[in-house]
């Protein structure tokens, strides 16, 4: 009579190697957060998927926004779209993307996207930034890095965001996407609509090398007071001390304007 062990019952003909890849468990993509049984099947979607490709990340999930770059050459500079399928929303920052899909819609094609739009089938999974933190604001207070009432202007437009559930400010590094990491670009929440601000939120950008800011909001009303950049340093002084204490505090007419260097 022939015998058999528990191990040959339960795995009577499965090969070694597949016994291997259940045991190891499934692989999650870092870039869109699709899961694959095997590492050879993620190293191949992640060939075909996202190698070459302008970074596209997912900045908030509950109203379909993302940033990504303007341009494929010189300064990375960041732009808004935004992708809301259940609300059949779809636009972007730029005026030119905007005419191309508005001319498309009127010539019969309205689910045509422009190249931004495009963009978000690859985008990266949401992933949650560092939350502002009252001690931090409190702290810049006592250093002299920011009035009184500047911090309650801060924490005016923080607690609106924390409303809508949105982040208040959402730092983005380029330099972790295989670019130049000489600027760090913030999405910061405005709880408004105009034409620097399209979805709700603007563009603050920090520069490492000089130390200086700049805001989307220059040429609105804003321009002298730009609550923005101070908002973007809130999270730069928690986050990267290193980094805010080369932070020059300069009006906005000192501000390299590097929008129009892309």
């Amino acid at each position: 009579m022939v015998t058999t062990t528990r191990s040959d019952v339960d795995h009577p003909s499965v090969p070694t190697v597949e016994l291997d890849q259940v045991q190891q468990g499934t692989r999650e993509c870092h870039i869109c957060g699709i899961h694959f049984s095997t590492t050879s099947n993620l190293r191949r979607h992640e060939k075909e998927q996202h190698d070459g490709q302008e970074p596209m990340l997912c900045i908030d999930p509950k109203n379909g926004l993302y940033v990504t770059t303007k341009h494929s050459h010189g300064i990375r500079l960041l732009i808004h779209v935004q992708k809301c399928i259940p609300e059949r929303l779809y636009d972007c920052e730029v005026d030119e993307c905007r005419d191309f899909m508005s001319i498309a819609a009127q010539s019969g094609n309205p689910g045509k996207e422009c190249y931004h739009l495009e963009r978000t089938r690859k985008a990266h999974a949401y992933i949650p930034p560092a939350p502002l933190k009252n001690e931090s604001v409190k702290e810049m207070v006592e250093k002299g890095l920011i009035s009184t009432c500047r911090q309650e202007e801060c924490m005016t437009v923080y607690q609106r965001a924390n409303s809508e559930e949105v982040d208040c400010v959402f730092p983005i590094f380029w330099g972790e996407h295989s670019l130049s990491d000489r600027y760090i670009f913030f999405s910061v929440y405005t709880g408004e609509k105009d034409s620097w601000c399209k979805f709700g939120r603007t563009l603050s950008t920090f520069d490492t090398k000089t130390g200086k800011w700049h805001c989307q909001c220059i040429g609105s009303k804003n321009r002298i007071s730009c609550i923005h950049r101070y908002l973007s340093m809130w999270w730069l002084f928690q986050e990267h001390p290193h980094l805010a204490k080369n932070a020059v505090d300069t009006s906005n007419e000192d501000i390299e304007d590097i929008i129009w260097a892309a």
